[in-house]
């Protein structure tokens, strides 16, 4: 009777699981049951001491302080095909780990956190492209009525603007320059 009391109770303790989270951690239980019942997560996490589960129930460890994540996007095409890479930080920090757990899974940041931070990232860029595009196209339409008003043709304000770059880059004279101007007179003849 004594030993039949023994290696229950030894076979009880065999069966359990045993968890104890650090300071700045939880631990949020899984059950998965072999037989009866249903499994799921457990609505309240194990913050301190120590718990015991069955030996089918599973602990995620949640660390719930800030924690850095940082993202290297290598080679993300922009609309004009230029490669550009980014490295993006962010600092998160897990409040509720059941639901995060629950919802999103153990490897939750792989699953979510870094695919959002993609997404917005990409927003970012196409917003850049938008407004670098528009600024572009409002350059060239100042410049057309800059042409229009002086009574340039766009040969001859191509050729203005050839000169100013070529002033700008060699101002001290100290530049030689060998040009074929072709057959665009640099003034409208009447």
């Amino acid at each position: 009777m004594k030993h039949t009391l023994v290696a229950l109770v030894a076979l009880i303790l065999s069966a359990c699981s045993s968890y104890a989270p650090d300071a700045g951690f939880e631990i949020v239980l899984v059950k998965k049951p072999w037989l009866f019942g249903h499994g799921g997560v457990v609505d309240t996490p194990v913050k301190t001491g120590r718990t015991y589960t069955a030996l089918s129930t599973q602990g995620i460890l949640v660390y719930m302080q800030p924690k850095k994540f940082d993202t290297e996007m290598h080679d993300t095409m922009t609309s004009d095909g230029v490669p550009i890479s980014f490295h993006a930080i962010v600092v998160l920090q897990v409040t509720d780990s059941v639901a995060l757990i629950r919802n999103f899974g153990p490897n939750w940041y792989a699953n979510t956190a870094a695919q959002e931070q993609r997404i917005q990232t990409e927003i970012q860029i196409k917003n850049a492209e938008t407004q670098r595009k528009a600024a572009e196209e409002a350059r060239a339409a100042a410049d057309n009525a800059y042409r229009q008003a002086i009574g340039l043709s766009p040969e001859q304000y191509v050729q203005l603007k050839r000169i100013e770059m070529e002033l700008k880059v060699c101002g001290d004279g100290k530049c030689t320059f060998i040009e074929n101007s072709g057959a665009v007179p640099a003034l409208s003849v009447r």
